[in-house]
């Protein structure tokens, strides 16, 4: 388990389980396949593909595919490196603490 506290972009505080989720996020949010097969189903909002980390601390962060997406391309980070990755995350873990 890991606390919502834990997620940093510092070096030395990432582990494996960084690692992990950052390569979660890339495989259900970039690199599904069903993503890029159905993007006008998306624009249309038939489906979306949703990731969903639930911390020890009890924080649960929503990613939705269209807007975290959206949000990182918007900031010309349309093939975002893992520290791009982790300072999104961190951004929406800071947003949506109780």
């Amino acid at each position: 388990p890991l606390s919502s506290r834990d997620v940093s972009v510092a070096l030395e505080k990432r582990d494996r389980l960084h690692w992990c989720m950052v390569r979660v996020i890339v495989c259900s949010l970039w690199r599904s396949k069903l993503a890029s097969t159905t993007l006008k189903s998306v624009q249309r909002n038939d489906h979306s593909n949703a990731l969903y980390f639930v911390f020890e601390d009890g924080v649960i962060i929503h990613l939705g595919e269209a807007d975290f997406v959206t949000k990182l391309a918007s900031k010309h980070h349309a093939a975002p490196s893992e520290y791009q990755i982790l300072t999104a995350l961190v951004q929406e873990i800071q947003e949506n603490k109780p």
